[in-house]
């Protein structure tokens, strides 16, 4: 059996000892991973993977003496199943057992915990549940659905994770005998915190993606926190979704490690475009000083093949000096539109403005069928023609 862990804080103070383990546990393999903090970096697992199943565990959670045995008996006895496996919390006094959580809305979270008698004997059989937390729980690689790249931070998985299932016709099933704990008094540093305006952003892009009315949600949090704060977040997902720059699935900042300030300033220039600095990742560039043109092209290919893995659909990739004019949104808007239905691989945001001339696109007035380009600055500057390349 192949263990690995995903680490997405690798600058942390336990990162070395996470590490560490590598060398010390056979079959150990450490990731460091930081470009989806929170609850969509369990992604990844499944991208890393190579086995049949995978079982995800959150670092904070114990299992129970004979879990893992009741886990590969029931892979053992259901190999084919696409079904998500899930498992009762057990209270550190052991008194109380949480099969499920129920669709509530409480303190900033769509999920309440919740019992079913028949989940508090160990040996009983599987039954299927709407919902639970994910902390801990088990599926056949080929039947994950994904998770959304545009979450960031904590909130918005539970429910719709296992809606995405329901709608692929498998079920959630609670496993009695696979059972854990919760162990967060653990020593650490400074907490991470997730804000409810982070939370409520998940929710809505989840809605969003299936279709669903955010009503609920929006209510739930104006009760929280006041109608009006709520309206203005509602406010900046909408012009969010609008916004050009965000029909990508990542964007990618490649920066050199000793230029800190030119990463601060190109971070400041996105937000000034309306993009939140949970949509960005910053890239370590590849040094080569002998000559910066291959570590440039090392870098573009190490940023690409992380949005392989990643399985993102595009990728945005800025180099840390893009400046962007006046326009670059009006026009990469207009880019995109025309983009839309067409087959293409690769899109130079102003990359040929070296005095060549190429043929407009067939039906485009932003495009251009370009050859030859060499540049990667890619959104470096918008075209005097109003045009960019493809």
């Amino acid at each position: 059996m192949l263990a690995f862990g995903i680490s997405n804080h690798s600058a942390g103070s336990h990162a070395w000892a996470l590490k560490r383990l590598e060398q010390e546990v056979p079959q150990l393999r450490y990731v460091p991973y930081d470009r989806r903090v929170g609850t969509a970096a369990r992604d990844r697992i499944f991208r890393e993977a190579s086995s049949t199943w995978v079982m995800y565990v959150d670092s904070h959670v114990q299992l129970v003496p004979g879990a893992l045995a009741a886990l590969l008996e029931y892979i053992d006895t259901h190999p084919d199943s696409g079904d998500l496996i899930q498992v009762p919390l057990v209270s550190t006094d052991q008194r109380t057992v949480s099969t499920h959580w129920g669709p509530r809305w409480h303190g900033g979270m769509y999920g309440r915990w919740g019992t079913a008698p028949r989940g508090t004997d160990p040996g009983a059989p599987p039954f299927e549940i709407g919902m639970q937390g994910l902390g801990l729980f088990a599926c056949r690689i080929t039947a994950w659905p994904g998770l959304n790249p545009a979450f960031a931070g904590h909130g918005g998985e539970e429910g719709h994770l296992h809606e995405k299932f329901r709608r692929a016709d498998h079920t959630t099933v609670c496993l009695p005998a696979l059972r854990w704990m919760h162990r967060f008094n653990v020593p650490r540093g400074k907490k991470a915190t997730s804000t409810w305006y982070q939370s409520l952003f998940n929710y809505l892009i989840g809605y969003d993606e299936l279709g669903q009315s955010p009503d609920e949600a929006i209510a739930h949090f104006s009760t929280l926190v006041g109608e009006k704060a709520v309206r203005r977040a509602v406010d900046d997902y909408e012009a969010e979704k609008r916004n050009p720059f965000t029909a990508f699935d990542g964007i990618t900042c490649i920066n050199l490690d000793e230029r800190p300030e030119r990463w601060k300033a190109m971070q400041g220039r996105l937000s000034a475009l309306g993009l939140r600095p949970e949509r960005l990742h910053c890239l370590p560039a590849v040094a080569t000083p002998a000559n910066h043109h291959i570590g440039c092209a090392l870098s573009h290919r190490r940023a690409i093949q992380q949005a392989h893995t990643d399985g993102l659909g595009s990728l945005l990739v800025l180099e840390d000096d893009v400046l962007f004019l006046p326009g670059a949104t009006w026009v990469l808007r207009r880019t995109m539109t025309e983009l839309t239905g067409r087959p293409w691989s690769l899109l130079y945001l102003g990359g040929a403005d070296w005095g060549q001339t190429f043929p407009q696109t067939e039906g485009c007035r932003h495009l251009e069928t370009v050859t030859g380009i060499t540049t990667t600055h890619v959104g470096q500057s918008q075209r005097p023609s109003g045009r960019w390349t493809a």
